[in-house]
């Protein structure tokens, strides 16, 4: 009986498409993990029965690190519908998703990525997590398995990544505010801890330098991603006084505060100017039609699969570093400040 792919995987304890990529010197697979191959091979004295066998094997194994305790099937968060256009990028391009999320960087115990990555099962992985994923990245350098950041990028230079270019469009709502007059502005931050978070502060705050605007005038309070987390901003908000404008890091809160700016007798924008982040469809159907960050979600996905896999099979490419412009959307709650305001 003639010896198969699927025999030599057995005996070395990996995946038929490992076993490929060994022969084929492919991927990034670790020294180990290739000697425990090339013994298997020896030892049962395997020969493919021809190209068609090692061809029909050819697919990655990819990790995708998605935002933790979150529902891949929440159309509602634009970040949710990202990680889905990923694996389905994936899929569609005949390689195999494998999707974890992790509550925290610290909790990688049993986490079945993070033991096929130790065993070079791994060919390279997808970083869509917000949060910092240092462990994930360590990993990863260790066992020399290529990998790129999405939804928010770290400080690292020598790192990959495809992403929206949340600095410019945070620095973009600034410098709009301040053309209308505004200077004393509340942000309705993310959770402190997301990359995504960290981008758009330091898109706000390089704003607030170069537009020379004194920093004791912009207020931060730090919320949710969520409709609960824009009523509770907008409150403290309020309540800390003295703010003629209010940048929500999502749409969901930037609704959500002119609701509860409009419960409370404030007038959008005659009293506040009320500006959101990602453009969704709803801004142009609220009332007021609220101004927003649009980005093109339907661009990234499949630069970002493109880019991996050159990372994957091009051991010359280092990194890939892919920033998509996003675009200020003026509609009608910003207006300039009340002159009883200034």
């Amino acid at each position: 009986m003639s010896i198969t792919l699927k025999d030599v995987a057995n005996y070395a304890g990996v995946s038929m498409s490992t076993v490929s990529r060994v022969i084929n010197q492919k991927g990034n697979i670790s020294e180990e993990t290739v000697q425990k191959v090339e013994e298997a091979i020896a030892t049962l004295m395997y020969k493919p029965s021809g190209t068609s066998e090692l061809f029909r094997h050819q697919s990655y194994q990819i990790g995708v690190f998605a935002p933790g305790n979150s529902n891949l099937d929440d159309e509602g968060s634009r970040v949710i519908v990202d990680v889905s256009a990923v694996v389905s990028e994936i899929e569609k391009n005949g390689h195999i998703p494998l999707v974890t999320t992790l509550p925290s960087p610290q909790d990688v115990s049993n986490n079945r990525i993070f033991t096929k990555i130790e065993n070079g099962e791994i060919d390279g992985v997808i970083i869509c997590d917000f949060c910092d994923q240092d462990e994930t990245k360590a990993l990863c350098l260790k066992h020399n398995v290529p990998f790129i950041n999405t939804n928010g990028i770290g400080l690292d230079p020598s790192e990959s990544y495809v992403d929206y270019d949340n600095v410019d469009g945070a620095y973009q709502v600034i410098k709009h505010l301040h053309s209308l007059g505004h200077t004393h502005i509340g942000i309705i931050a993310g959770p402190e801890d997301h990359e995504i978070t960290k981008n758009r502060l330091y898109g706000v705050y390089k704003a607030v330098e170069d537009l020379k605007l004194d920093e004791k005038n912009i207020k931060t309070v730090f919320t949710p991603y969520t409709i609960e987390g824009g009523e509770c901003g907008a409150r403290e908000l309020v309540a800390k006084g003295d703010i003629t404008a209010i940048f929500a890091f999502c749409d969901r809160q930037a609704i959500s505060a002119m609701a509860t700016l409009k419960s409370m007798n404030y007038d959008i924008p005659k009293d506040i100017s009320v500006v959101g982040f990602d453009d969704m469809e709803i801004c142009s159907f609220v009332s007021p039609p609220l101004t927003s960050v649009k980005r093109y979600t339907s661009d990234i996905s499949p630069i970002l699969f493109r880019s991996l896999i050159d990372l994957i099979e091009n051991k010359n490419i280092k990194k890939v570093q892919i920033l998509y412009n996003t675009q200020l959307i003026q509609r009608e709650s910003t207006a300039p400040v009340s002159s009883r305001k200034k």
